[in-house]
């Protein structure tokens, strides 16, 4: 990722929430929407996942509140600092900075 694009990441996080009218109600929809996805292909439930590029966390909180185990991670150091302040009084899930890019 070019520090550009990155950069950009880094000054959005803080306010990225902001896009969704109701970011709680959003975290909701999106879980709701990929887990009846994730159903119908995994037996197993409650299942890991990985969301590698988690940003600031909007689906990872989503999963972990419908029980599941999750590891997030993300590029930007500032995204993932929002994740993990989003994440009381949520469940807990682990969210670490990726030290490499993914694409490279």
């Amino acid at each position: 990722m070019s520090f550009e694009v990155l950069d950009f990441y880094e000054a959005l996080a803080d306010h990225y929430h902001l896009i969704f009218e109701d970011w709680d109600a959003s975290i909701t929809r999106q879980a709701t929407a990929l887990n009846s996805i994730l159903r119908a292909i995994l037996p197993n439930w409650p299942i890991k996942l990985l969301d590698c590029a988690c940003g600031i966390g909007t689906q990872a909180i989503g999963f972990a509140l419908a029980g599941h185990q999750v590891f997030a991670s993300d590029l930007s150091s500032a995204a993932i600092a929002r994740a993990q302040r989003s994440n009381d009084p949520r469940p807990s899930y682990r969210v670490c900075r990726l030290e490499h890019d993914l694409i490279e």
